[in-house]
């Protein structure tokens, strides 16, 4: 906050400066770097490609699965979608296959990413029961 009650927003990616006269003119200037912000850096999808995508074969990508209405759901951390299935493993597939497509990797690759997940508690009681 500046001296004058107004916000001071701060883009640290395009070094550039914003004052708000109030919390809405703030929302307002979050709500236009949000989409972007979900979005891999173009330096970062350049590091992810390097040496046939090593480095996203590698990287442990943590996903949260939960069940629901007869699906599980498997979403990234990071990104603000979910992967459905029928089971377990047809939500982590395509979670997996989501990340690709993220950062414009062949789809081909999802196998090979190093995924782990974590079931939280409706996962884990339908499990328990099914």
């Amino acid at each position: 906050m500046t001296e004058d009650l107004r916000y001071h927003c701060y883009d640290h990616g395009a070094d550039s400066d914003t004052i708000a006269a109030d919390i809405t003119a703030v929302e307002s200037w979050l709500k236009d770097r949000e989409e972007a912000a979900r979005q891999p850096s173009p330096v970062l999808i350049k590091m992810a490609s390097a040496d046939s995508w090593n480095l996203l074969k590698i990287y442990p990508f943590r996903l949260r699965v939960s069940w629901s209405d007869g699906y599980y759901a498997a979403s990234v951390t990071a990104m603000a979608e979910a992967s459905f299935g029928r089971t377990i493993a047809e939500a982590v597939n395509g979670a997996g296959e989501m990340i690709c497509q993220l950062f414009g990797a062949p789809v081909k690759l999802a196998p090979d990413l190093t995924l782990t997940a974590e079931l939280d508690e409706t996962a884990v009681r339908h499990m328990r029961t099914a």
